[in-house]
């Protein structure tokens, strides 16, 4: 009997393995439940020095969970002012960076939702979740869904990019040379923009 995190980490099993089984199916390691929207705020300085598009990374500064791009992106934009980056983790994995602002965040058991509150508070626009290969889960981008954060990430991110999909909360873009491109030519800032708008 398979049991899969999501349905993008059991159709990868089911290409690539070939061992007989009775059953497979997918029980999620987290389900969203639905809210009202909120009311739109007016924003009407969005995109500027004075009220900059949040973007985020959280987490680890690995290869493997797209820190790369990250940083990548975080410098190229370090003169625009549209942008404001951040970078949420254990206090011993933030990078100190000009430009980069850093958020100590500790998830625990006795503090599940640390992270989720951490987001909001600092009211993160865009979460950058760039795995480089499928993801089976992503506990992150139900935590930037949760604080009312959309997710950007690339094409292959496996569940990352079927529960932007499926939940209409962020971009998903082919290649790091399309996630460029979607922040510096103001793209990122008119999707923020109409977010906004629809509360």
């Amino acid at each position: 009997h398979i049991l899969a995190p999501s349905r993008a980490a059991l159709d990868i099993w089911l290409r690539a393995a070939k061992l007989p089984y009775l059953t497979a199916r997918v029980h999620e390691n987290a389900m969203l439940e639905p809210q009202p929207r909120a009311e739109p705020q007016p924003r009407p300085l969005l995109g500027t020095a004075q009220d900059p598009v949040r973007v985020a990374f959280v987490g680890f500064t690995t290869p493997q969970k797209g820190w790369p791009l990250f940083l990548d992106l975080a410098l190229r934009c370090r003169d625009t002012a549209a942008y404001q980056f951040h970078h949420f983790a254990a206090a011993e994995a933030l990078q100190p960076m000009r430009d980069l602002v850093g958020v100590p965040v500790k998830v625990s058991a006795a503090n599940r939702m640390g992270m989720v509150n951490a987001l909001s508070r600092h009211a993160i626009d865009l979460l950058l979740l760039l795995s480089p290969w499928p993801e089976t889960f992503s506990y992150v981008a139900y935590e930037a869904f949760c604080a009312g954060a959309d997710v950007v990430t690339l094409a292959d991110s496996g569940n990352v990019a079927d529960a932007v999909r499926r939940h209409g909360r962020g971009v998903v873009v082919a290649d790091q040379a399309a996630l460029n491109a979607f922040f510096l030519d103001g793209a990122a800032v008119s999707y923020v923009r109409a977010r906004a708008a629809t509360g």
